[in-house]
């Protein structure tokens, strides 16, 4: 990718300057609402901002009244809406064009609490369809109306601003938009439960899959679960559907990296235990992930913390293949990965562990997944569970 020499046409038109004095300002939501009111099909994406200031309860209230479709940012590292309800269509993807045919049938979009947008990469057509009036919500002024114009642009804590905008929508919606709004949840409780639907026939095909199917791992993990578990994920490529399968319902419910980079899991294990004591923690991670923190293990034992490490192990760095082959490299095209692969000899991860004092088995089958897991869930200190995994690749994009 070489896009320093390339040309593109920009609007250089000078951008919106909105009112960023510190609000909620009663104007500024009247302005909000009269756009939302009147969308056809208004869209909202959450941001890690309104998971920071506890306002699930507040996004879910403003969407129900709206009947409009939720995203969760891309690349979030936590839950800012639960992933259970009707209108939350899942974390929109890192890259541009994914994040442009998510939002085409959208006429407004609702941002609250995120950086719009950071895509994985330059794309000429960018993340936002063209036309679309932006009504963007955030505590942090240096976001409001940074990248794209606003409609309307408030400057405030988004729980404070949720709670305020929600009874002025009631108040201006005529009983033609409650309706319309009304039939628009009821279509996206159907699209969910069609998309769950397919979620399931897809993974059952895999179930005969030797070495297992991430699909096929991930279901069993989220079945598995307690209901009050904290998930870390770090498991890049193959946790894919994971956020599909779970059940998250409080802003505490799951963490991962913001970024691209890698390390994080392995340890926001642990800190995550000593934050949330009460409730079990289980990390997801790849085996080259674990491998930049592998140390981690004995920090878990040496404290003796009640975690459970999930290693999904695939023996290498698909993240890295899948790039190499979206690339066109040619190397890849004929199957040449230098460096990628972490074999001759594979970790023995069962053996690393125990030998940093942490209880570890190797699971194969799906069904000793689950058991596996809540074996290891109910033990007083550290456990890992290594997993082999599908190792085929295929390109990222």
């Amino acid at each position: 990718m070489d896009v320093l020499e390339a040309s593109v046409d920009l609007d250089l038109s000078p951008t919106t300057r909105p009112d960023l004095r510190a609000g909620p300002l009663p104007e500024l939501l009247a302005q909000a609402a009269e756009v939302l009111c009147t969308a056809k099909n208004p869209t909202i994406i959450v941001g890690d901002r309104v998971s920071k200031s506890g306002a699930l309860a507040e996004a879910v209230e403003l969407a129900e009244t709206l009947g409009a479709r939720v995203y969760g940012e891309p690349q979030a590292n936590s839950v800012a809406f639960p992933s259970d309800h009707p209108l939350f269509a899942g974390v929109l993807p890192g890259l541009s064009q994914g994040i442009h045919r998510a939002l085409e049938p959208a006429d407004v979009v609702l941002v609250i609490g995120l950086n719009l947008f950071q895509p994985f990469l330059y794309t000429a057509r960018g993340p936002l369809p063209d036309g679309m009036a932006v009504v963007q919500i955030d505590s942090d002024p240096w976001e409001v109306g940074k990248t794209y114009p606003v409609k309307v642009g408030i400057l405030a804590d988004p729980k404070a601003a949720m709670a305020q905008l929600t009874p002025v929508l009631r108040q201006r919606m005529t009983a033609t938009q409650r309706d319309a709004a009304r039939q628009r949840l009821e279509a996206e409780r159907e699209l969910r439960l069609q998309e769950r639907r397919s979620l399931e026939s897809r993974t059952s095909e895999d179930d005969a899959k030797d070495p297992m199917s991430p699909l096929v791992l991930m279901r069993e993990v989220a079945h598995a679960l307690p209901a009050d578990a904290v998930v870390v994920n770090e498991s890049i490529t193959a946790g894919g559907t994971l956020r599909a399968w779970l059940k998250l319902k409080d802003e505490n419910s799951f963490f991962q990296a913001k970024g691209g980079g890698l390390g994080f899991g392995l340890p926001a294990v642990v800190g995550v235990k000593l934050a949330l004591p009460q409730r079990p923690v289980v990390g997801l991670i790849g085996e080259g992930s674990a491998m930049y923190a592998i140390q981690g293990l004995w920090t878990a034992a040496h404290y003796d913390l009640p975690v459970v490490f999930v290693i999904c192990n695939n023996a290498q760095y698909r993240i890295l293949k899948s790039g190499l082959l979206a690339f066109r490299s040619e190397p890849a095209k004929q199957g040449k990965f230098v460096g990628m692969d972490l074999v001759q000899p594979e970790i023995d991860f069962v053996a690393l562990a125990e030998s940093l004092g942490v209880v570890a088995e190797r699971v194969t089958k799906p069904k000793e997944v689950g058991p596996a897991l809540q074996q290891a869930l109910s033990r007083s200190g550290p456990s890992l569970i290594d997993i082999p995994i599908d190792r085929s690749v295929r390109a990222l994009f």
